[in-house]
Parts: structure tokens; C-alpha cells; sequence
């Protein structure tokens, strides 16, 4: 009935049809307002939403249900205002459930029909699809925000990003960019980017535009990524940039590109550093030994690629460690850089030295020409590093024992090389120190025979392989006085000379473990003897010089006399003579501590350290033996003789105990006997077991 009373109305009233009109409608409706339930609704409505309109009822709960309820809402409120009110018009927009579960916008809108009192009994309504519309608002919101947010992100990013066109004029640049660049925006936007900040490379020299990866990315139409590259800032400071060029197309039309950019400088530069740090000490600045052998390899490709000759000069301070025991590391520190720095300042540009660690350094030169050329380079470094260095107020003096080795004559690979060197260091460290010697296969077969005897002596010492012999010392009277007891090893059915490994051990640290066994070895035979031969006379055990360093050594052997119930006077501990005026300085503790101890001290080989009297006044010894050398050629060499005489009035003056070592002659045991000497030597009695002794000298004596 509402659909034949609506064109019944229309037919006698304009109003209505300028609004059915006005609409171009996707649905209408018309509503019972005296009965709500009841509305008429067109079937393009229906279709609109997806429904089919035969089958709906025409009951206003029939689109409440499709309606979003808080649209609904908004349309109720606007539906009691425009029928209290005509001039408050029924029109929104409101979303309706699409049948598939889409959402439907639809413009709503309606004209109220009074009656003659003017109160609302119908309603006429259309309703207009927005959706269409709506989708491509929200379209455009989206890529509004889109663009909102990539602006934020581009204005808050710290890489630095810019946009050029194809002739590379800058149309967009970011804060950060900016910042980093120290630019202002008008300093870039529509300026050459190029001529700005990359006009140089690195080493200042003109970049032309063409080199630029820009200029590449728009030619090639690819992007280009540029690890390191060049940048300038506004005041002429050189950045390092890590940089991708990124192409801008429309189409197939490249229309610019964009550049995302950051500065690496800060990285750039920790990488020198730590290279630096891993190729220099930091004490000298000189190259480190991971550098050095680096450079010399590289040397000896070009040396040989050329057929030249190459020097490298091993030198190594002596001494050093008393500078450091006296004056402290720090001291000692000063002295290496000071030496470093003479050695840059003595030396060719064309020739490199390093320092391997310690007081090591290592010099190369090149091309040389012949051997005058490096001897006098190597005489020059003697002369200049020998000269005084102001260590904490004091002129502290050094000097340096160098060793060299040629490519190709003495080797040809860098380890080779610097072992040889390093061999001839040693031997001018034998000769005296403070001088050069070149290397030769002499020193090779010494060194290899010292590496054989370091290693086979390392193992019989903890095999227990090594044995203890005494040789007898006599009185005046040739009454037995005491015994010496002397380190023997045989090895592989050969006896090696002491004066062969004594030397190698003491090179190699084993010195402390050799002395360790031959003191047990004696004290022990010493508290066998005195229980059962009630031996009276002493044993001397010879000690070296890092034993004599040690405190602990010098308590242990204390403790072990006190242990074994040993008089202190039964042991004497043997130092040579050029050990201790050596380190004469580097001793008073030590002394003191002996002297408290009351622990017995012999200077052996006398005569060979030049010991002046002061180091005897304040030395704690009691015996001195006289070297062998110096009776060698008595009595028949008067010269001689006067020496051992004086040497024996200078004991005797300062009332010392002194013994005579290497008798081999009767004719200098007589001058000894006329001398009133004690003696030592193969004519009485060559060094023999523990055994041995005891059944010749104390069976009887007991």
C-alpha cells in the first residue's frame, strides 16, 4: 500500500518529485511513520547490498540490521531532529553490511511528509552509493600518509639522503645530509651535488663528474654502491662516505636518482688506527715484527726480481736488563725509544728498521753494493748508539752487538736470513760485545752443534742422565783440603766436554736446573762423607749467575745445611770472577744476604774479570782460585810467575784463602810448594765418581 499511496503523492506533489529526481538514486524508501514497521523499499536498494528483493518483507528491522549500529545511532538522532524540525535536514553518511561481509557507504537522505497540523506520518528517503567515492578518499589518505610518514623517516633517518635530477641538480635533500655536509638547504637545493661536495678525490687532485657513481647510475640505469668515496663539507673537511646510487625511473624514462649516504670517517680512521697498531710498536713507533717480516719478504721478491744483494742487521743492546734492574722499566722504555730514534735519524730513507720486541731491532738495506758499504753503516750505528742518553737526570751509556747476514749469499728466505743474523749477533755478543760480526757457516755449525747440545741437555737432565765428579783440592802440606764438584754427561757413549754445555746452558735458562743438581748432588755426598768417613774438608760447587740472583736459591741452600746438620764452612760456592764484577753493582743485596747467611763464597778463575780491590773489600769471599792459564807457563816464564806471586800476596793481604787451578807439571807444583800454595790440577788427581773418591782419599783418611 505504501508503494501506490508514493506515486499516488508524487502525481499531486512537485515537492517530492524534485526530490526523487535530485538523487540519483541507488535505492529509495518510504516509511509508515504511524506504523515504523512497515516501509516500502525500492528493490535497487537490495541489489545495492547484494540481497535479493523478492525475498524481503518490507519491514524497517529488515536494513536496521544491516546498518553499522553507531550509524544507526547518528541516523535516529538526525531522523527525531528533522521531524521536530523542518528546516534540520534528514542527511549522512552511514555504512551499511554488504551481504559478502564488505562494507557499503551510502549517502542517506530523506524528506518527511506531514500532515495537515504539520506532524511527520511519512518518511520518502533515497540512498546514494559512496563507496566508490570512499575508496578513493581513503586512497588518497593513504598515500598522503605514505608520503607524511616517508618524509618523517627521510627527515629523521641519520644517513644522509639526496635526489638529483638527470643533469644532477639537487632537488630533495634530508636534515641529515645536511648536518653531516655542514650545508644549508639553499646552499644545495637546485645546485650541481657533484661540484659541492665530490669536485676532489682523496688526494685533492680534480674529480670530474664522469668518475661519479651518480653519473653512473644514470647512464647505466643501475644502481652503483660505493664502499669508500670522497666527500667534501662546506668548509673544506675530507669525509670518508659509504654510498648507493639508486636510479629514478617514470616508465622506462630515468628521471634522476637518489643517493643514501653515511660518513665512515670515524671508521675510516679506527681502521689506520688498529692497521697501525697492529703493524707498529707503540713504545718506538718503529715497525713491529709481524711488519718486519712482512716487508722483508716483499724485499727478497724484489731483490731477487732485480739480482740485487740485501743486508739485514740484527742488533740487540747490551746489557740492557741492568738498565732496567737500576733505573726501573720506565728508564728502560726511554732508552729503547731514544735508540730508535737515533737509529731512523742514522739511517737511509731507502733502508728499514723495525724492532722485533725487547731490545731487538732489525735493519735492512737495500741494493747493496758491496760489504765496505754495510760495514760502514754498521760501524756508524756502533759509534752513535754507544753515546750517552739522559735517563732521569743521569748520562746512562749503552752500547750493541750486531750480526750480519746477506741475501742472497747467506741465505735466501726471510727465516733463514734472520736466524743468521741473529747467530752472528751472538758471536759478536762472545767477542766482547760493542762490535759487528758477519755471519758465516762457521757460526751455523756452532749454532746448530749449541741447538743439538740445548735440546739433548734438556732431556738428560730430566732423565736424571747427568752425574757428579769430584777432583780433589790440596793444601800446602798436599793434604787433602777438599773437593770441587764438577757437572759430566755422556751422551750416546761419548762424554761432552763441560766447557761445551755449561756455555749452552747458560745461553738457554738451563743453568738454574743444572746448578739445582749438582748442590743436591754434592750436599748429599757431603752428609754421607761427614757420617760415614767423619769428613772434616770441604766441597765446592760451582753456581751461576741466575742463581746467585735468586734469594730463594741462596735460602734453600741455608736451609739444606741446617737440615743436614752441614757446617757452613764444609760448602764454598764457586762464582767466576767476570759473573760478579759484571753485576758487580746489581749485587749488594745478594751479598748481605750471603753474609747473613754465613754461607761461604769462592771467586773462581781470578785474574780473568779484572776485580778491582774495592769489588774484593765488599765482596763476602773467602777463597780465590787462581785461573789456569796463568800457571801454565810457570816457572819457567818469570812474568808469569811474578803474576801468580803478586796474586798470592794480594790474598794473602787481604786474608783470603787462595787455591791454584790446572797443575799439570811437577815443576809447577814445586814452585807452588815453595809458595806455600793450596793446588788443584790432573797431576794430583783428575775429577772421579763419588764412589771412586771415597775408596782413594777417605776409606784411608777415616
Amino acid at each position: 500500500y505504501l508503494k501506490d499511496e508514493l506515486y499516488a503523492k508524487i502525481q499531486h506533489d512537485p515537492d517530492l518529485f524534485e526530490f526523487i529526481q535530485s538523487g540519483s538514486l541507488d535505492g529509495m524508501w518510504y516509511w509508515d511513520l504511524e506504523h515504523p514497521e512497515h516501509e516500502w523499499i525500492s528493490p535497487k536498494f537490495w541489489q545495492t547490498f547484494g540481497y535479493d528483493p523478492s525475498a524481503k518483507k518490507h519491514l524497517a528491522s529488515e536494513w536496521q540490521d544491516m546498518i553499522f549500529k553507531e550509524d544507526l545511532a547518528l541516523a535516529l538522532v538526525n531522523f527525531h531532529n528533522h521531524c521536530d524540525n523542518p528546516a534540520h535536514p534528514y542527511d549522512q553518511i552511514v555504512r551499511y553490511r554488504h551481504k559478502s561481509g564488505s562494507t557499503v557507504w551510502v549517502r542517506c537522505r530523506g524528506l518527511a511528509i506531514r500532515d495537515s497540523a504539520g506532524k511527520a506520518i511519512r518518511m520518502l528517503g533515497a540512498h546514494t552509493d559512496l563507496t566508490a567515492l570512499k575508496n578513493a578518499e581513503f586512497a588518497q589518505q593513504k598515500i598522503a600518509n605514505e608520503r607524511s610518514e616517508l618524509a618523517l623517516i627521510l627527515n629523521s633517518a641519520s644517513d644522509g639522503i639526496y635526489k638529483v635530477d638527470t643533469g644532477g641538480l639537487v632537488t630533495y635533500i634530508n636534515p641529515a645530509a645536511l648536518k653531516i655536509l655542514e650545508f644549508t638547504e639553499s646552499d644545495v637545493l637546485w645546485k650541481h651535488f657533484h661540484q659541492l661536495v665530490q669536485y676532489s678525490n682523496a688526494s685533492a687532485e680534480p674529480n670530474p663528474y664522469k668518475n661519479s657513481p651518480v653519473f653512473r647510475t644514470i647512464e647505466q640505469r643501475v644502481p652503483t654502491v660505493t664502499p669508500t668515496d670522497v666527500y667534501w663539507t662546506k668548509r673544506g673537511k675530507r669525509l670518508w662516505i659509504e654510498s648507493k646510487a639508486s636510479p629514478l625511473l617514470a616508465g622506462d624514462k630515468v628521471i634522476g636518482a637518489v643517493v643514501v649516504f653515511r660518513d665512515i670517517t670515524a671508521e675510516i680512521k679506527s681502521k689506520q688506527k688498529l692497521a697501525y697498531l697492529a703493524h707498529h710498536d707503540l713504545l718506538t713507533r718503529l715497525p713491529n715484527r709481524a711488519y718486519c717480516i712482512e716487508y722483508l719478504e716483499t724485499s727478497l721478491v724484489r731483490a731477487s726480481r732485480k739480482q740485487l744483494q740485501v743486508a739485514l742487521l740484527f742488533i740487540d743492546l747490551d746489557n740492557f736488563k741492568d738498565i732496567n734492574d737500576i733505573y726501573g722499566h720506565d728508564a728502560g722504555d726511554q732508552l729503547l725509544a731514544a735508540i730508535a730514534l737515533r737509529l731512523q735519524q742514522n739511517l737511509r730513507k731507502s733502508d728499514f728498521v723495525a724492532r722485533l720486541g725487547g731490545d731487538e731491532f732489525v735493519v735492512l738495506i737495500e741494493d747493496v753494493t758491496d760489504h765496505e758499504q754495510v760495514n760502514d753503516i754498521a760501524s756508524n750505528l756502533l759509534h752513535k748508539i754507544s753515546k750517552p742518553t739522559n735517563i732521569k737526570g743521569a748520562a746512562t751509556q749503552t752500547s750493541c752487538s750486531i750480526g750480519i747476514a746477506v741475501y742472497p749469499g747467506n741465505g735466501t728466505t726471510v727465516s733463514d736470513l734472520m736466524r743468521y743474523a741473529d747467530q752472528a749477533m751472538y758471536q759478536s755478543k762472545i767477542q766482547g760485545r760493542n762490535r759487528y760480526h758477519w755471519f758465516s757457516e762457521e757460526i751455523n755449525r756452532r749454532f746448530v752443534r749449541e741447538n743439538y747440545i740445548r735440546q739433548h741437555l734438556a732431556i738428560a737432565l730430566d732423565n736424571k742422565q747427568l752425574s757428579v765428579a769430584y777432583q780433589p783440592i790440596w793444601n800446602k802440606d798436599i793434604q787433602l783440603e777438599g773437593f770441587e764438584a764438577l757437572c759430566r754427561w755422556s751422551h750416546d757413549g761419548k762424554e761432552i766436554p763441560p766447557a761445551e754445555f755449561i756455555p749452552v746452558a747458560e745461553k738457554s735458562r738451563l743453568i738454574a736446573a743444572l746448578g739445582d743438581y749438582v748442590f743436591e748432588s754434592a750436599v748429599t755426598s757431603l752428609h754421607d762423607w761427614r757420617e760415614k768417613y767423619q769428613f772434616k774438608g770441604y766441597i765446592a760447587v760451582n753456581v751461576s749467575l741466575s742463581q746467585l740472583r735468586d734469594f730463594q736459591f741462596i735460602q734453600h741452600v741455608s736451609h739444606r745445611l741446617k737440615m743436614l746438620q752441614i757446617p757452613f764452612s764444609q760448602l764454598i760456592l764457586e762464582v767466576t770472577e767476570s759473573t760478579l764484577v759484571e753485576n758487580f753493582t746489581n749485587y749488594a743485596s745478594t751479598f748481605d744476604l750471603i753474609t747473613r747467611e754465613g754461607i761461604t763464597l769462592a771467586l773462581d778463575d781470578f785474574g780473568t774479570g779484572y776485580a778491582s780491590f774495592r769489588h774484593l773489600h765488599h765482596m763476602p769471599v773467602k777463597y780465590l782460585k787462581i785461573d789456569q792459564s796463568f800457571i801454565q807457563n810457570v816457572p819457567e816464564d818469570n812474568d808469569a810467575a811474578n803474576t801468580i806471586a803478586m796474586m798470592l800476596s794480594l790474598g794473602r793481604s787481604l786474608k783470603l784463602g787462595v787455591i791454584v787451578e790446572g797443575v799439570e807439571r811437577p815443576e809447577q807444583a814445586q814452585w807452588l810448594d815453595d809458595h806455600s800454595c793450596n793446588q788443584q790440577g790432573f797431576l794430583y788427581a783428575r775429577p772421579a765418581n763419588r764412589h771412586v773418591c771415597e775408596q782413594r782419599y777417605l776409606v784411608a783418611q777415616a
